[in-house]
């Protein structure tokens, strides 16, 4: 019974990931979604709203966190981390959005490549995938040290 629990969260919690996707134009400002899909290297940025542009892309990370950390506990229960994964998560998101919004705010020249990969680290949930694979091997008891 337990697994079909946890099958049934997993397949909600996913279905979360689908749904913020599906609906990011209509549910978040991001001028930015069409001049990256068009071509944003020969563009320049298009006007933006700093302050709806950050409070969008924290909206965004915090619901991609969440639903990834839900993910993770659902998977991984025994680990103990969670404390330092949620740190992590938090440090990550300073740290992207002082670069990110820094690069806006003082219009610092930087290769629209770097710019593309700060906010896609912002408002995509990756971290998940750097996690995932750790916390297995943390729960299969593989030791780092041994290394």
């Amino acid at each position: 019974m337990l697994k079909l629990i946890k099958i049934v969260l997993l397949t909600l919690l996913l279905g979360c990931f689908i749904l913020i996707r599906a609906f990011e134009s209509q549910w978040f400002y991001d001028p930015l979604l069409q001049y990256f899909k068009g071509d944003h290297l020969l563009k320049d940025l298009p006007k933006l709203d700093l302050s709806s542009l950050c409070i969008s892309y924290s909206l965004r990370y915090g619901f991609n966190m969440l639903i990834s950390f839900l993910i993770l506990k659902v998977v991984f229960m025994k680990i103990p981390f969670f404390k330092s994964i949620f740190t992590f998560y938090i440090i990550a998101f300073l740290l992207l959005s002082v670069l990110l919004f820094s690069t806006l705010l003082f219009e610092i020249e930087v290769s629209n490549l770097l710019f593309f990969y700060l906010r896609r680290f912002l408002i995509q949930p990756i971290f998940i995938l750097i996690l995932f694979p750790f916390l297995f091997l943390l729960q299969k008891g593989y030791r780092f040290d041994d290394v």
